[in-house]
C-alpha cells in the first residue's frame, strides 16, 4: 500500500505514527505525574498535620505552666498573677487551634477515632484552664482541690494526646508508603511511554532507510557516473510510482539526450580539427597569406573567419615592425648618450647625500639616547605606584578585618543577651520550683535546697552576662575607632596613588614625544640612505642603459633577417622586399 504513495504522503504518515507515540507518550506521563502530585500532597497534609499536633501537645505543657505560675503568685509577688492569666488566654487558643484540624481529618479513621476518644478529656482540660484564668483576672487565685483536678485531666489529655500522636505517624507512614507505590507506577509509565516512542522511532527510521535513503543514495551515485562521463550505467527505480520514480525516468531521457549530443560533438570536432590544423601548420611554417576556406558549421564559422582575419594582421603588423626598426636604432643611440651623461651627475649627487646620511645618523643616535632615559624615569614611577597600590590592598584587608571583628562583637553581644534571658527563665523556673517545695512539707526541703542553688547559680550567670556584655560594648568602641583610623589611613593612601597615576601620565607623554621624535629621525635616516642608494642605483642602471643600446642596435639587424622568413599577404609584398634588402 505504501509503495503506490507519494513521498510527501509516507512523510505525513510518519509523522502521524510519530504524533500519535508521542500523544500516549504524553498522556501515560501525565496520569503518572497527576498521581505522584496527588500522593506528595497527601504526605505534605499528613506531615502538617502531625508538626500542628505536635505544637498542640507542647501547647498542652505551656498551659500547666501557666497554671502553675498563677498559683505560685500566691507565694511570691514576683510573678503578676493576671498578666498570667492574660497570657494563659493566649495558650488556651493557641491550643484549640492546634488541635482543631485533627477533629476534621476525613482520610484517616485511626485519627479521627483517636481525637473523638480524646474530646471529653480536652474539653474538660480547656474549661478547668479557662476558670482557672478568668479567676485569676479577678484576682482569685485557684484552690490546691482545683490545682488537683486539672493536674488529673492534664495526665489523662496527655495520655489521649500520646495515643493521636501515634495514629498520626502511623498515617503518615502509610501515605509515604502509599506514594511510594504511586512514583513506582509513575516510573513504570514513564518506561513504557519511552519504549513506544522508541518502538515508533524504530520502524520509522527503518522504513525510511530502505525505502527512501537507499533509493536517493543509488541515484546520487549514478548521477555522479553520468557526471563522469558513463551514460552506459543502470539507474534502477523506474517503476517506482512516487516522485522519485518521475526522477529516475527523466534522468533515463537525459541521458539519451547525452549520447546523441556527443556523437554530435564528436563530428564537429574532427571538422574543427582538420580545418584549424592546416591552418596552424601553414603558420608554423610561417605561410602568412594562407586562409581557411572550408566553411564550418554552427558557432565555429566564426573561428574561421577570426583565424583568417588573424593572420592577415599579423602580417600587416610585421611589415609595419621593418619600418619601426629603422626608428629604434636612432632612439637607442639617443638613449645611450643621455644615460652617458646621467650616470656623471648620478656620481655627484651621490657624494653629497652620503655626508647628510652622516649627520642624520648622529642626532638619531642622541635622540635614542633620551627616549631610554625617559623609558627608565617612567618605570621607575611605575615601581613606586605599585609598591603604593599594595599598600592599598593592605589597609583594605585590614579595614575588612576591622568590619568582621566589629560584627563579631555585635554577636557576641546577642548571645550574650540570650545568655542573660535564659538565666533569668532559669531563675524564674527555679522560683517555681522552691514553691513545689514549699507546698510538699519536709519532703521537699531538699528539693528546695537545690532550687535555692539554681536560683542562685541563674543570677550569678545574669551578673557575668552583664559584665560580659559591658566589655563587649567597651570593645565595639575601641574597634570602631581602629576602623576609623584604617579608613582615614586607606584614604591618604588613595590620594598618592591618583598623584603617582598623574606623574605615570605625564611621564607616558614624554616618553610618547621622544619616541615620536625617534621614530621620526629613524625614518629620516633611512630615507637619506635609501635616496643614496637610489642614486647609486641610478647610476649602475644609467650604464646598463647604455650598454643596452649599444647592443641593441646590433639585434636591430637580426629581428630584420628573422622577419625576412615570412610569407606575407600580397597587399604587403614591397614591406617584405624593403625588409630584405634592410636585412642585406
Amino acid at each position: 500500500m505504501l509503495k503506490k504513495q507519494t513521498i510527501i504522503r509516507k512523510v505525513w504518515i510518519g509523522c502521524a505514527v510519530l504524533a500519535a507515540a508521542a500523544t500516549v507518550s504524553t498522556t501515560l506521563s501525565a496520569i503518572g505525574m497527576a498521581r505522584q502530585e496527588s500522593a506528595m500532597n497527601r504526605i505534605t497534609a499528613a506531615t502538617a498535620l502531625l508538626r500542628q499536633h505536635m505544637e498542640a501537645d507542647m501547647g498542652h505543657d505551656a498551659i500547666r505552666g501557666e497554671v502553675v505560675s498563677i498559683v505560685a503568685s500566691r507565694q511570691t509577688s514576683a510573678i503578676d498573677a493576671q498578666a498570667t492569666a492574660r497570657e494563659l488566654d493566649d495558650r488556651l487558643a493557641e491550643f484549640q487551634a492546634n488541635m482543631a484540624p485533627t477533629a476534621k481529618v476525613d482520610d484517616a479513621p485511626e485519627v479521627l477515632a483517636a481525637r473523638t476518644k480524646a474530646e471529653k478529656a480536652f474539653r474538660a482540660y480547656v474549661g478547668i484552664a479557662t476558670t482557672i484564668a478568668q479567676q485569676a483576672r479577678a484576682g482569685v487565685i485557684p484552690d490546691d482541690t482545683q490545682l488537683r483536678l486539672f493536674q488529673k485531666l492534664f495526665l489523662q489529655l496527655e495520655t489521649e494526646m500520646g495515643q493521636i500522636s501515634d495514629a498520626l505517624q502511623a498515617h503518615a507512614g502509610k501515605t509515604s508508603q502509599e506514594a511510594q507505590a504511586i512514583a513506582m507506577e509513575a516510573r513504570y509509565l514513564a518506561f513504557a511511554s519511552l519504549l513506544l516512542t522508541l518502538l515508533a522511532l524504530a520502524t520509522i527510521a527503518r522504513y525510511g532507510r530502505k525505502d527512501l535513503v537507499k533509493p536517493i543514495v543509488d541515484l546520487a551515485s549514478a548521477v555522479r557516473g553520468m557526471a563522469d562521463g558513463n551514460l552506459e550505467i543502470a539507474i534502477e527505480g523506474g517503476a517506482r510510482h512516487d516522485e522519485l520514480g518521475d526522477l529516475v525516468r527523466s534522468l533515463d531521457v537525459l541521458r539519451g539526450n547525452l549520447a546523441q549530443a556527443r556523437a554530435e560533438t564528436a563530428s564537429q570536432a574532427h571538422s574543427i580539427v582538420s580545418s584549424i590544423g592546416s591552418g596552424l601548420s601553414e603558420l608554423a611554417a610561417g605561410n602568412l597569406a594562407y586562409t581557411i576556406d572550408q566553411p564550418l558549421a554552427g558557432p565555429f564559422e566564426k573561428l574561421r573567419t577570426d583565424f583568417n582575419a588573424a593572420l592577415h594582421a599579423l602580417g600587416n603588423t610585421l611589415s609595419n615592425v621593418q619600418g619601426s626598426t629603422e626608428r629604434l636604432h636612432a632612439v637607442a643611440l639617443e638613449i645611450g648618450n643621455a644615460a652617458g651623461d646621467l650616470s656623471n651627475r648620478n656620481a655627484s649627487q651621490a657624494a653629497s647625500l652620503e655626508e647628510t646620511t652622516a649627520a642624520i645618523t648622529n642626532l638619531a643616535l642622541r635622540v635614542a639616547g633620551s627616549t631610554q632615559a625617559v623609558s627608565t624615569a617612567r618605570h621607575a614611577v611605575d615601581s613606586v605606584g605599585q609598591v603604593i597600590t599594595r599598600g592599598g590592598d593592605v589597609i583594605q584587608d585590614a579595614e575588612a578585618a576591622m568590619d568582621r571583628i566589629e560584627v563579631a562583637s555585635q554577636e557576641i553581644g546577642q548571645i550574650v543577651s540570650v545568655i542573660d534571658a535564659i538565666a533569668f527563665q532559669t531563675n524564674l523556673l527555679a522560683l517555681n520550683a522552691g514553691v513545689e517545695a514549699a507546698r510538699a512539707g519536709e519532703q521537699g526541703r531538699g528539693f528546695a535546697v537545690v532550687a535555692s542553688e539554681v536560683r542562685a547559680l541563674a543570677l550569678r550567670s545574669a551578673d557575668a552576662a552583664h559584665e560580659i556584655k559591658d566589655l563587649i560594648v567597651n570593645s565595639s568602641r575601641e574597634v570602631g575607632e581602629g576602623v576609623r583610623l584604617v579608613r582615614d589611613a586607606g584614604s591618604t593612601l588613595r590620594e598618592i596613588t591618583e598623584q603617582m597615576n598623574e606623574i605615570n601620565a605625564m611621564m607616558e607623554v614624554v616618553q610618547a614625544g621622544a619616541s615620536e621624535q625617534d621614530l621620526a629621525l629613524r625614518s629620516i635616516d633611512q630615507t637619506s640612505k635609501q635616496i643614496e642608494q637610489i642614486t647609486q642605483s641610478n647610476s649602475a642602471v644609467a650604464e646598463q642603459v647604455d650598454n643596452a643600446s649599444r647592443a641593441s642596435v646590433g639585434s636591430i639587424g637580426e629581428v630584420v633577417q628573422q622577419l625576412g622568413r615570412f610569407v606575407l599577404p600580397a597587399a604587403t609584398g614591397a614591406v617584405r622586399k624593403r625588409a630584405l634588402r634592410a636585412a642585406a
